[in-house]
């Protein structure tokens, strides 16, 4: 059985927004199965993501962890939902894997916020996700062209990804509500000098 990935941001991983994004995909979508659904944050695809990582170390090739996910999870999947910041924009990890199943004509649908989202309605949504604060959707022909071209207007650029995610590069996580609020440029102690 094929599933639906689940692309979303890493720093909606192990929160309550997470199984609430999940209830509401698969509510919407697939009634009450959540078991058409493939989330990347499982065990399992941390240790090949690690494995992958390590290989590119190993080999000094190009090879990244990420490729675990093109090369060994998504051509596993069929269509992809994607959940963006709460301004509607794609992180570049997320809006790429969108991307990979747009170049193979699947389908992708985005959880949106239908309305401006602060930190108190996010936790009413994880209480109630269906309670109208989100909408899951397919993507319109014009967000396609944009996710496909990275128009920075839906994808946000690498290095702010990295910023909307951290607060403190790969050691303190920025909290998904208030992800899509900061600005560039990095600000100096972003990244660990040891």
């Amino acid at each position: 059985m094929k599933k639906m990935y689940f692309a979303h941001p890493v720093n909606t991983y192990n929160k309550p927004v997470e199984k609430a994004f999940v209830k509401l995909i698969v509510g919407t979508l697939f009634g009450s199965n959540s078991d058409f659904i493939e989330n990347p944050n499982q065990p399992h695809h941390q240790v090949g993501y690690d494995k992958w990582a390590r290989r590119k170390v190993e080999s000094s090739t190009n090879h990244k962890g990420m490729n675990y996910y093109y090369e060994e999870v998504l051509p596993h999947c069929t269509n992809c939902v994607a959940v963006p910041f709460l301004d509607g924009r794609l992180g570049l990890g997320v809006a790429s894997e969108a991307k990979w199943f747009l170049e193979r004509n699947q389908y992708v649908w985005l959880v949106i916020p239908i309305q401006n989202v602060t930190a108190k309605d996010l936790a009413t949504f994880v209480r109630d996700p269906f309670n109208g604060l989100f909408e899951v959707r397919p993507t319109t022909d014009e967000e396609k062209n944009q996710i496909l071209g990275s128009d920075p207007k839906i994808v946000v650029p690498h290095e702010e990804t990295r910023l909307r995610t951290w607060k403190i590069y790969n050691r303190v996580e920025r909290p998904y509500e208030e992800a899509h609020l900061v600005r560039m440029p990095i600000p100096d102690g972003f990244y660990p000098t040891t």
